[in-house]
Formats: structure tokens, sequence, C-alpha cells
């Protein structure tokens, strides 16, 4: 990389941060531009460069020094902190501008006493849920992202706080010191599991803050997005193809290994074959099992989507269902299942005796169902299908094969265990 080039004079110290020295006008106060509020630069006699505000609001107008100072530079160390000094002056600057421009176009500025990183965070979460009427998307990963923020700096963090330094040490925070507290599922901190984020944990917090600033920078409460002047390896990164799963010798071993709650071996192995989330397995009544004259399926509206999904059922994949008693309504629920943490901590131990080396939670059976199908051929469309994914990018994380019709490929699905 080359070096930087230093500014050894005060000449070249007030063209290299503010240019046009060569005029009296430019010598004196720097170059005037179309804004409200302007940082300027001022040379003094011992040759530094003396940082002020230049504002004309309303015909009325002053300077206001900031009290900082761009040094002669004779080594890199000085440069590096001349360019951080400038670059907090045209955020402060910056910021200023925008609350000018918006009391000028009617807006009421946004004091920076209320201009409150996760309070704006909730605020944004709340207008999401009031959108879609959907806790499962966007409110509960802000809502978690509002807890992780005040657990990395408190809970008086300005939106004005938020620039590239800040980014980077929130990034460093999520992979370092973060702990996953199990927001949707305890309000107790002595409940909060006290495990590392994995990596799709923390893009997914690394996506929704950049996604809150967005929306400050469209509502004109900030003046620019901070997360364009970050690199791309300093970005938090998803981990694609990592999503982890059974393969049909592991299904066959744990159907072989006895576990201690019947029900959630049968809901487990259930969600398999068919790629229902925990949160509709657990919720699915005997009045959403259907048959049309193509065959037998689970007519659910997803939880976390809202999307009407019409799940096909293979023969192996009804075998795991109970035996529906004669005194069981449509309204009842087909699993009658203990809390999701405790069916988690219960297939740990069924794929421990199994011998099985995988981390294996309720959601590893929506995985297994998604590479199964796609390992047998199923066209990447069909399996979206089935699944309820909205974009076919998401089906596109398990694998890219082709296949043929939906209720074919599920049906493949009794060959292998025959």
């Amino acid at each position: 990389m080359a070096r930087k080039k230093l500014f050894s004079t005060p000449e070249e110290l007030f063209e290299g941060y503010f240019g046009d020295f060569s005029t009296k006008k430019g010598r004196k106060k720097g170059v005037v531009e179309a804004r409200k509020v302007t940082l300027k630069g001022r040379m003094l006699k011992d040759g530094k460069i003396s940082l002020y505000l230049y504002s004309c609001i309303n015909g009325n107008v002053s300077r206001t020094s900031m009290g900082s100072f761009l040094n002669i530079e004779t080594d890199p160390t000085i440069k590096a902190q001349n360019e951080e000094t400038i670059r907090l002056a045209r955020t402060k600057a910056d910021l200023m501008n925008a609350d000018a421009e918006r009391e000028e176009n009617g807006f009421r500025p946004i004091a920076k006493s209320k201009a409150n990183l996760i309070e704006y965070t909730l605020k944004v979460a709340d207008d999401a849920l009031a959108k879609t009427n959907n806790k499962h998307g966007y409110y509960y990963n802000l809502q978690a992202l509002a807890r992780h923020l005040k657990t990395f700096r408190g809970d008086k963090i300005r939106l004005s706080d938020v620039d590239k330094d800040f980014i980077l040490a929130f990034v460093a925070y999520l992979r370092n010191d973060a702990s996953n507290i199990n927001y949707l599922r305890a309000e107790d901190k002595e409940k909060w599991k006290d495990i590392s984020l994995s990596g799709n944990s923390q893009h997914r917090l690394f996506a929704n803050l950049h996604y809150v600033i967005k929306k400050a920078v469209k509502a004109r409460i900030l003046p620019r997005d901070p997360f364009l002047e970050l690199d791309a390896e300093d970005k938090s990164k998803e981990n694609t193809g990592t999503r982890e799963y059974l393969t049909a010798e592991e299904l066959k071993r744990l159907i072989k290994t006895p576990i201690k709650n019947d029900m959630i071996k049968r809901a487990f192995l259930f969600s398999c074959f068919c790629g229902l989330r925990w949160s509709d397995v657990s919720r699915l009544r005997w009045g959403d099992l259907k048959t049309d004259d193509v065959g037998f399926f689970a007519d659910v509206t997803m939880v976390k989507t809202k999307k009407q999904v019409k799940a096909y059922i293979s023969d192996i994949g009804g075998t795991w269902l109970p035996v529906r008693s004669g005194d069981k309504t449509d309204n009842d629920l087909v699993f009658k299942l203990p809390k999701n943490e405790h069916v988690n901590v219960v297939l740990k131990q069924w794929a421990k005796d199994a011998k099985i080396k995988k981390t294996v939670s309720f959601h590893v059976s929506r995985h297994t169902a998604a590479t199964m199908l796609l390992n047998l051929d199923v066209p990447l469309e069909v399996v979206a299908k089935q699944l309820g994914h909205g974009k076919i990018s998401t089906t596109q994380i398990y694998a890219k094969i082709l296949g043929k019709t939906q209720k074919e490929a599920i049906d493949k699905q009794n060959k292998l265990f025959k």
C-alpha cells in the first residue's frame, strides 16, 4: 500500500485538508460550500490549523471554535491524528447542517439529548410491528439489537455517536464478548444462555443496526450513512452453507435409539420429513391436516412469515403423527409438547445417545428436510414451496439441484426408509 503524503508545511496542511490555498479567501477561511453549517480552518502563526464552524442560518452568521487543531505532519502518527480530528469535526458539522436544513424545510430538528439510538431502534421495531403485525420479523430482531446495544455501551447512546469507530467496536463486541441472550424466550437474565453468538447471529445484528441507521438517514435525522465508510473486511459476514442437518443414515440411527419423550421424537421426525418449523409443528391442530386430489398435507399459516403454506406429507412422514383418539377434535393440538428449551435439551441427549456428533436442536429438522429433498434431485422451486420460503435465495443456501414436482418429490422419502 502506498504511503500517504505527509503535509510538512502550513500551506500543504491547509491545502491538503481544505483545498484552494491559492486565493486570499482560501488562505484565510477555506472553501465556502453551499451549506448552512460548514467546517472551516484558520491558519495560526505557529503553523497549526484551527478548526471552527461557520454557519449562516436565516441571515445570521456565526463562527464557533471547535477547540481542535491540525498539526504539521512530521510522521505518520501525527497524520493519523489529523485525519481522525478532521473526520470527527466533519461529522459534527454534518449533523448541525442536517438540523439546520430540517428546520428550513419545516421539520423539527431532533434534539441531541433525545436522539437516542436504543429508543430509536425500539421505535423502528414498533413501526415494523404496526406495519406487518408479525413479531417474528424485524420486531423481535430489533428488540434483540436494542438489548445488545445496551450491553455494549449502555442506554445513553446517541444516534450521532454511530460512526465508523462505533461500528467497528460493535462488530468486535459481537465477535468476542456478546452472549446469546435468547431474548425471545426469557426476560429473566438468569435464564439467558451464556453462549457466544454464531456467525449468522452476529451478521443479523450487524445488518439490523445498518437497517436502523438507514432509516435515520432517510428520516434526515442523520446526514449520512457511516456504514458506507466501512471496508469489505470490516463488515460482519454471513456464514452461507453452514446449516446443520442430519443425513439419512443419521436419521435411521435416531429412529432406532430410545428417547425419554416419545412425543418429542414424533414431532422432530415429522418435521424432518415435511420441513415445518417448531413454531408451526407445536401449534399444529388436527384440523390443519387435510387431503386433496394430490395427497395428504398440512394446511398452515406460518407463524414466522404469516404466509399460508400447503406442506405435503409423505407416507413415511405421516407415520410419525400420533394416533388420533376418538375424543380429539379438529381444534386439538396434534403434538402435546413441552417448551422448546426443554425439547432441545432432550434432542441433544438423544443425538448423543445415537452417537451423532452434531449439535441437534429442533430447527435441525427443517434443515434436514431441505437437504434431503435437494439430495433427491427435487427442484429448488419445489423445495422453496414446501418450506414456505419467500425467496429462492433462501433455499439456495442448502443446494442447487433440479428435480420434479412437489408431491412426487415428497414421496421419494418413502424409498429411503423401506
